[in-house]
């Protein structure tokens, strides 16, 4: 066996990885959107009033990470107008069709 195949599958490996994180996350965000409704229908929503301070809670681990979700749509603008030169930390630019 060469190197060669062993990155190959190395590199597989890390895309399975990375589409199964993918697939849990947006499980969990079906399910949250599904509740969403239930959860008004008894009177309650939440009002975001200061991003800032919510973003901070989070980052200071007061809030859980699931009360923010990632702007999909502004980082692939940013990713196809920055390509490599990609500078959001936490993010990476990937060429290619979304699976």
């Amino acid at each position: 066996m060469s190197a060669d195949s062993g990155k190959d599958r190395l590199g597989d490996k890390l895309r399975d990885l990375e589409h199964a994180r993918e697939d849990l996350f947006f499980a969990k965000r079906d399910r949250e959107l599904i509740e969403q409704p239930r959860a008004r229908q008894h009177g309650w929503h939440a009002e975001v009033v200061d991003l800032m301070a919510l973003v901070q809670a989070v980052a200071d681990g007061s809030v859980p990470l699931d009360a923010v979700a990632a702007n999909h749509a502004f980082l692939d603008e940013a990713a196809a107008r920055e390509r490599d030169g990609l500078r959001i930390p936490g993010v990476r630019a990937v060429e290619g069709v979304e699976k």
